[in-house]
């Protein structure tokens, strides 16, 4: 009776391209072949599923605050402009103000926090001191 030199499991002459408990393969360059003795006890393994679960390959998580970061400035440049465009048309057929000029110059002062916000969300999720760390555990 041949062995399986992995797992000592006892194998079936006829079908001995492989071992039926742990799967080891005997064919081709394969350096496992099969021993006439066991080298040790038999060792069970645990059944493998017959289809392997795949992980989505989507992104999971949040984004890379770098890259929110530059996403927003883009986002932000784009509606900047073009509220720009409609301020200064609004005011060169009549002269004076208008509220579009005004809701140009809020948007110029509070667009920069909300580009910098995922910047400033690393700030705040420090990672805790080493000694911290360990205390808690």
């Amino acid at each position: 009776m041949l062995h399986c030199p992995n797992c000592a499991a006892e194998l079936d002459k006829t079908d001995s391209a492989a071992c039926w408990n742990c799967e080891a393969s005997f064919e081709g360059e394969s350096a496992f072949r099969p021993l006439a003795q066991p080298n040790g006890p038999f060792r069970p393994f645990p059944r493998r599923a017959s289809q392997p679960i795949q992980k989505d390959a989507r992104a999971v998580g949040p984004m890379n605050p770098f890259a929110a970061t530059l996403l927003r400035a883009v986002l932000a440049a784009v509606v900047w402009l073009v509220l720009g465009a409609i301020a200064v048309l609004s005011v060169l057929p009549y002269g004076g103000t208008s509220v579009w000029v005004t809701l140009f110059g809020i948007l110029s002062i509070a667009i920069l926090p909300w580009i910098l916000a995922p910047l400033l969300g690393l700030v705040a999720r420090r990672p805790k001191p080493p000694e911290e760390a360990q205390g808690d555990a």
